[in-house]
């Protein structure tokens, strides 16, 4: 038996397509990853590479998925742990950025910004 989070993220990876169901997992993984030790249980489960691996299509992901997943990656890449993570998947962490920097909700790219800040300012 896992903890609360190994089952979000199990459920999560186990969603192909974007439902309301993927989304609503991404936002809880979002909201509880404010905890240190959330965080760190995220950074085991390789989640940076997950979900740059998921913005790398965001053209084809609802407003709401892109809004959450930039959410959680920005709160992940603050931490040092994180920024390695983004360093170790550089060109595909820079080709999803980029398309999120001109992506048309404003959320969205306020987030990119600050995870680029974040993962460039170490």
């Amino acid at each position: 038996e896992g903890s609360i989070v190994e089952i979000l993220v199990a459920e999560l990876r186990r969603d192909d397509k974007d439902t309301r169901r993927r989304q609503q997992l991404l936002a809880c993984l979002q909201r509880l990853s404010i905890l240190r030790a959330v965080q760190d249980r995220l950074f085991d489960l390789d989640m940076v590479s997950w979900l740059v691996t998921l913005l790398l299509r965001s053209d084809t992901l609802s407003e709401t998925t892109v809004e959450f997943s930039a959410a959680l990656l920005l709160n992940l890449a603050q931490r040092t742990r994180g920024q390695h993570d983004c360093a170790a998947i550089a060109s595909q962490f820079v080709s999803a950025l980029g398309d999120l920097l001109e992506h048309d909700k404003l959320q969205v790219r306020e987030y990119t910004h600050g995870i680029l800040y974040a993962a460039l300012a170490r």
